[in-house]
């Protein structure tokens, strides 16, 4: 059974920035990515809002393209640990790994686990 990465960025999630003023694929990509060599590439100094003038710098920069590319391909030894995490779906059955939802019921936040 091999794992295949289901980007939720691209499709269900938006993009997010941190605290740090970086723009990050998602809300799940905090500070504790940071050290991950994988997750690096993204949040180069370059890459901080203070120095584009335009987002489309950062998004259509070549590591990011890179990112997207390997996300689409499925290269998990070239994705941030979070990727796997959130976004690994079993290719066999097609269903979600790690994956968690949450929703409101009876006024409580409810977690369902797939």
């Amino acid at each position: 059974m091999s794992k295949k990465i289901k980007a939720k960025c691209f499709f269900q999630q938006h993009l997010a920035t941190n605290a740090k003023g970086f723009l990050i694929p998602c809300c799940w990509c905090s500070p504790r990515n940071d050290n991950d060599l994988n997750f690096k590439k993204l949040i180069k100094d370059e890459f901080h809002l203070d120095k584009v003038e335009n987002i489309n710098e950062v998004i259509y920069s070549e590591e990011w393209q890179e990112f997207k590319k390997n996300l689409f391909e499925s290269n998990i030894e070239k994705l941030p640990k979070v990727c796997l995490e959130k976004c690994s779906v079993n290719d066999d059955l097609n269903n979600s790994i790690n994956r968690k939802d949450f929703y409101f019921e009876d006024n409580n936040i409810t977690k369902k686990i797939r």
